[in-house]
């Protein structure tokens, strides 16, 4: 049994606030714009112009962005997830539950008959059905194959008799800043599927501490950062390059003001591609990915206020960094209150520093610990277990 969080700790985890990550803009505000568009077109065609005897030039286009939307847009599709009892999206399909959202994904393998898609975990989560619409507005069941919440990725299956296109995986570490990319999804759902938003890669190698499932915990991961608009729908869907190969599956932006109150615009960002292709071939394979785990939960350090972590954690001035010990299970030599400092040698920086280092080992083998306990700084030893249901 997980030992209670101390009473000092309490008002501490109470009073931390973070910058929320949040998934695009709500479906309202997509309404007011687009009746201002069409507000502005229909005053243009009403008002009188002067018909002009100038010949009209042929329309131009930007040809890579167009034939990089030909390569892939036969590839993606909207994920719809169905959950018992919410109240339907879509009133004119009717499966086994109601509609509870909309995402996208991207068709990336073909196995004969069935091709396989890669999606986000968050737009599956809680799914009693799961439906695929392709491009050409088709529908299919889909099977989910297996989802990883720490990455935030999902494989799902659906079975075709058509031969339907399958998109291609890029080397994301060939990703540059500057490199024009295309986002194609479905942002607010069906009714806007294939869209494609054109930008830039911002970022090639941008660290982001997220949650890890519904743990409470926190992991730093690499992820790429665009200014393609994202908008709630576009989850799952693919970011491309001007070869119309996936680059990155479109995960999250950030939107909002900041802490100083500054208005937070086109960032958005992206599992990397290198990333993908490593998960979804492990979830085709065990439908799940083991990790090693702690026995033990830990908070990032700068959670405490500094009184506290000389007082009550009799921590050195020196000490700065690290993990705080809140709650222990059984078969750990942790004990609450423990300050760790460093794993197999690799500073602990930060409780997202501290879950990468911890993930990169493999289950069940032995790592080093380097803590503060009341004061002192001692070694000890920690064999971490196996499971995937940790990471949920």
């Amino acid at each position: 049994m997980k030992q209670p969080i101390s009473k000092w700790l309490r008002p501490f985890l109470l009073a931390i606030i973070g910058l929320g990550l949040a998934l695009g803009a709500g479906y309202a505000g997509a309404r007011l714009y687009l009746h201002a568009v069409l507000e502005s077109q229909t005053t243009l065609a009403d008002s009188t112009m002067t018909p002009t005897s100038q010949p009209v030039s042929a329309v131009t286009t930007d040809d890579s962005a167009a034939a990089a939307y030909r390569v892939i847009s036969p590839a993606v599709v909207t994920v719809v997830n169905y959950t018992a009892g919410s109240q339907a999206l879509y009133p004119y399909q009717q499966p086994s539950g109601q509609s509870s959202g909309a995402g996208s994904g991207v068709i990336y393998k073909r196995d004969d008959k069935t091709y396989f898609i890669v999606t986000n975990e968050h737009v599956i989560t809680d799914a009693t059905a799961i439906e695929v619409v392709l491009n050409d507005g088709t529908t299919h069941t889909a099977t989910l194959v297996g989802d990883d919440p720490l990455t935030d990725l999902a494989v799902l299956k659906i079975t075709s008799d058509s031969a339907l296109t399958t998109a291609q995986f890029a080397a994301s570490n060939a990703a540059a800043t500057g490199q024009s990319v295309l986002a194609v999804g479905s942002p607010l759902g069906l009714a806007f599927a294939a869209s494609a938003t054109k930008g830039v890669i911002s970022a090639t190698e941008r660290q982001m501490t997220l949650p890890v499932g519904n743990t409470g915990k926190e992991i730093q991961t690499t992820v790429l950062q665009t200014d393609a608009a994202i908008n709630s729908g576009n989850s799952g869907g693919p970011l491309v390059d001007m070869a119309g190969q996936i680059v990155g599956i479109n995960s999250m932006k950030l939107s909002g003001t900041s802490g100083g109150g500054a208005t937070i615009e086109d960032m958005s960002f992206a599992i990397p591609s290198a990333t993908v292709a490593e998960i979804v071939a492990q979830l085709e394979k065990d439908g799940e990915i083991e990790r090693p785990t702690l026995a033990a939960t830990a908070i990032d350090l700068s959670r405490i206020a500094r009184s506290q972590q000389r007082s009550v954690l009799a921590l050195p001035a020196s000490v700065t960094e690290g993990v705080v010990v809140v709650a222990v299970g059984s078969g750990t030599n942790l004990q609450t209150q423990d300050v760790i400092v460093s794993l197999n040698g690799e500073p602990v920086t930060s409780a997202g520093n501290f879950y990468q280092t911890l993930y990169a080992q493999k289950p069940g083998a032995t790592v080093k610990l380097t803590i503060y306990r009341a004061g002192k700084q001692v070694t000890i030893n920690e064999t971490l277990g196996t499971s995937a249901e940790a990471m949920r």
